[in-house]
């Protein structure tokens, strides 16, 4: 029987989680994705660097295999197809991503983690959304947004509050032509996407749901 990965145990009075260290390949490369996983505490300081991945799992049943600390690993298809569309071309990239950080078969330590998810995406260097596989369209509506988003960094003001729980957001208030130098209350305003239906078929996605 080949060998297999086998996960090493955290230390909870640690705040250990997993993260991984997802091998350089070029962005047209077909080859199996290479990972090396690592044991980091949030206790650290300063805190250890990583991105953490927001996707949508999908389909539990679909398997895909990459190649971890060496040994062939069988995960969800959806996460093998996150960490290959985010590896860089000529560097590591350190990521968390639960299907495979979390040993999914240890319900103990599932859940230990589970209860650690707002300090493990509070710690995070930026979070990765992955949205789903490359497709036309979605690049459309990816422009058409960079364009509403420009439109609205233009000819918009900001309110900065809080909300009840502590996080920060922001309040936009569109200016009309007339009132964009200053001077009355702002007026809300249209900005007309230019392909309402690839926006559409964008939030359409598993992630949205």
């Amino acid at each position: 029987m080949a060998a297999q990965f086998s996960y090493r145990p955290l230390d909870p009075s640690r705040i250990q989680i997993r993260v991984l260290q997802v091998h350089a390949a070029p962005e047209s490369s077909t080859s199996t994705v290479h990972c090396t996983i690592k044991h980091v505490s949030l206790l650290d300081r300063p805190l250890p660097q990583y991105e953490a991945m927001s996707y949508a799992w999908g389909d539990p049943s679909l398997r895909c295999s990459i190649i971890l600390d060496g040994f062939p690993t069988d995960v969800p298809a959806s996460s093998e197809q996150a960490l290959r569309q985010m590896r860089m071309e000529d560097n590591l990239r350190t990521i968390w991503i639960d299907a495979i950080c979390i040993n999914q078969r240890d319900v103990e330590e599932r859940s230990q983690q589970v209860a650690m998810m707002a300090d493990i995406y509070r710690s995070t260097v930026r979070v990765l959304v992955y949205l789903g596989p490359p497709h036309p369209a979605a690049d459309q509506a990816l422009q058409e947004l960079d364009y509403i988003l420009r439109d609205m960094y233009a000819t918009s003001h900001y309110e900065q509050v809080f909300d009840k729980k502590g996080f920060w957001i922001s309040k936009v208030g569109f200016l009309s032509p007339q009132n964009a130098t200053g001077g009355g209350e702002p007026e809300a305003r249209h900005v007309p996407p230019k392909d309402f239906p690839a926006l559409m078929g964008l939030y359409e996605r598993a992630w949205f749901r």
